[in-house]
């Protein structure tokens, strides 16, 4: 609008900088706002980039077919930036997302389980339960597809609460860590949400023979076995048994990386395609994770999964989304006011 009425170039650099010298003989800070129109890359008349003394642009982009709204800092003069590029949301106001950081718990306090519904199993996290219109459905095939450059306490945020939850209420949790955790990192997490001992009863840590070193511990649940038949009864075993010393539906996390290591990547489709079965005719849970590098494997579980998420990471900061149901964007950051770990989802609107 100030400078639509010049016809030369050179009329708009004269009152640029002429606007430049008045407001630093002023000791003003001062916000020029400019457009830029769709599939044009000049700022302006391209002459303000060179006389502000910061630029940021603000942009839509897409992230999976996903509108996200993305934040660039393209100049600040004087100031040290460790990222350039960040996401921003309208929800609430403007809100700018740093690239995620864990924070400290201070007061640590017991997790607080959420009570499931009829046709649900809560997810552990409220933002979440009310993404997904109530939680997991009772009997359902999870799969969580991990993106690249995400470390284990980043997806563990993710999963660490449904397990939690389903502790909490006194019901059984089976998990087949996928490769790099063991039983010791995973009684490590369930100690930041309270529990004790006391969860050794309900908890079976599966490692298979190949990926330990043989550890005797009441929580550990050692499969011997070469083939996918015989790793799929004593799995299946140990699943009936802590079903039927809880009399509760049992929670079932599976690294899919450490079953194929030991099976190989077609065995696992048919272990998985079994685990479906019996996991919907009793009503119980399995939470699937597959990693980068097994795309086919993704696509098949895909098939016969009732909820399919993504988490990535981009500019540093975590993105969750739904395939299955469809979802927008989520920025999933970390909230320990509650005296343990919860993932805080805000939509990128």
């Amino acid at each position: 609008a100030l400078t639509c009425a010049f016809d030369a170039k050179i009329n708009v650099r004269i009152l640029i900088h002429i606007l430049s010298k008045m407001i630093r003989q002023a000791g003003c800070t001062t916000l020029l706002v400019t457009e830029i129109p769709t599939g044009n890359m000049q700022i302006g008349f391209g002459i303000e980039e060179f006389v502000a003394d910061g630029i940021l642009i603000l942009r839509r982009v897409r992230i999976e077919d996903r509108l996200a709204r993305e934040m660039e800092m393209v100049k600040l003069r004087g100031t040290k930036l460790e990222e350039n590029t960040f996401f921003f949301s309208l929800e609430d106001g403007f809100q700018v997302f740093s690239p995620f950081k864990p924070k400290i718990i201070g007061e640590a306090r017991i997790f607080e389980p959420i009570p499931d519904s009829e046709t649900h199993f809560s997810t552990g996290i409220p933002s979440l339960d009310k993404v997904l219109h109530g939680g997991y459905p009772r009997g359902s095939v999870v799969l969580l597809e991990i993106g690249p450059n995400l470390s284990m306490p980043n997806y563990h945020l993710l999963i660490a609460p449904t397990a939690a939850n389903f502790l909490a209420q006194n019901r059984g949790v089976m998990i087949t860590p996928t490769i790099g955790v063991d039983a010791d990192y995973t009684l490590k997490v369930s100690r930041a949400y309270g529990f004790g001992e006391e969860i050794y009863n309900l908890l079976r840590v599966v490692e298979y023979s190949t990926l330990t070193q043989g550890q005797s511990k009441p929580y550990i649940l050692t499969v011997e076995a070469k083939t996918l038949k015989e790793g799929y009864v004593l799995w299946k075993q140990a699943q009936g048994e802590l079903r039927e010393k809880t009399g509760q539906p049992v929670l079932e996390v599976v690294g899919v990386d450490a079953l194929a290591s030991v099976f190989g990547e077609e065995n696992v489709k048919s272990m998985i395609a079994l685990a479906a079965t019996n996991t919907r005719h009793q009503g119980n849970l399995i939470v699937v994770l597959v990693k980068p590098g097994m795309e086919d494997i993704a696509c098949r579980i895909a098939n016969i999964s009732e909820i399919h998420l993504k988490l990535m990471r981009e500019h540093g900061t975590l993105l969750l989304f739904g395939q299955k149901p469809r979802t927008g964007l989520y920025v999933m950051e970390m909230d320990v006011s509650r005296g343990f770990p919860l993932p805080k989802l805000t939509p990128i609107y």
